[in-house]
């Protein structure tokens, strides 16, 4: 079996796809970078004196008729509490302040979490990619069956296509985090600020990175098990990305109460420990008025972890069936 693997790593690091893949994740993670640059950088001086100067013309319509606003808001807000209790139009923070105008300063801790998610993502879908290329490619051309006449137990060739999917991307997406990181940290540091930086900061970020190398693994190897079964790299993918565009996109408002059971709900769950999302329940009230309420739900680490790992599971030994049984020509 171990002979079998390291055959299919280096056919998998031999292919112009996977380079291909590689060279793109890169390209698109130093476009991340930039974006970390741009929304970590501080107003220039015009921009700021530009704030300066819709801030003090703010606060002068305040002084004059600030008082007026006050009120109208406040009975607005008791009037929303005869159908609501919990309305709060934030009347006592209607006053112009400063900080509410400037640009807040990017703090590392705080805004590493977001920019490692981005990254993860963009990872995630290349492994995919990469993997059920590396499959795909061998239903396509027929090398598959010329490989069973070496191999003839299928079983061991799958198994070994699955781990060569699964682990080989692992390195390289722990050398990109490391240095994405790193080059995250220099960034701040340099426009914002890196101070409040802690132990528990970086146990934080390092169990993100951790929670991310198992979720390359299991995309690699679900790019292999999707391939294998549709037997054609663009069919793999247009699957993917008609999941995500119809289910997870278009009709993601409907679903809404289903998110608990969509995979990137239970993706962001698992990179973050846990997560939250929001549901409407919309009521028609005795007097015929319709009200929603927007209510937040707590999606658990375990919850994703138990659905991820099933799902998985289920799928890899589907796979294995019907790479056994189907003919390969």
């Amino acid at each position: 079996m171990s002979r079998l693997l390291k055959v299919e790593l280096r056919r998998l690091f031999a292919r112009r796809l996977t380079l291909i893949g590689a060279a793109a994740t890169l390209l698109i993670a130093g476009l991340l970078l930039l974006a970390v640059w741009q929304d970590s950088k501080p107003l220039s001086a015009e921009e700021e004196r530009q704030q300066r100067l819709q801030f003090e013309a703010a606060q002068k319509d305040w002084q004059v008729n600030g008082t007026r606003m006050l009120e109208e808001c406040r009975a607005g807000e008791a009037q929303a509490r005869t159908s609501d209790p919990n309305a709060d139009f934030a009347c006592d923070q209607m006053e112009p302040r400063w900080e509410s105008w400037g640009k807040p300063e990017t703090v590392f801790g705080e805004a590493m979490p977001d920019f490692l998610h981005g990254l993860v993502y963009l990872m995630v879908f290349a492994v995919f990619l990469i993997a059920a290329g590396f499959i795909g490619a061998e239903f396509s051309t027929g090398s598959i069956g010329n490989w069973l006449t070496f191999e003839p137990r299928r079983l061991r060739v799958y198994a070994s296509k699955v781990l060569a999917a699964a682990t080989g991307p692992l390195p390289g997406a722990v050398v990109l985090m490391v240095l994405f990181t790193a080059a995250c940290w220099l960034v701040i540091g340099q426009n914002g600020t890196t101070a409040g930086t802690t132990s528990g900061t970086w146990a934080d970020l390092g169990g993100t990175a951790g929670r991310t190398v198992v979720l390359v693994a299991a995309a690699g190897a679900m790019g292999v098990v999707i391939g294998s079964l549709l037997r054609h790299t663009a069919a793999a993918i247009g699957v993917a990305m008609a999941y995500l565009v119809i289910v997870e996109g278009i009709f993601a408002y409907s679903l809404n109460k289903l998110q608990p059971w969509l995979l990137r709900a239970n993706i962001d769950s698992w990179i973050k420990h846990g997560t939250t999302y929001y549901v409407e329940d919309c009521v028609t009230g005795p007097d015929g008025s319709y009200r929603c309420d927007s209510a937040e739900r707590v999606l658990t680490f375990g919850h994703s972890a138990a659905y991820l790992g099933v799902l998985v599971a289920v799928l890899v030994v589907v796979g294995a069936v019907v790479f056994r049984r189907r003919d390969i020509t």
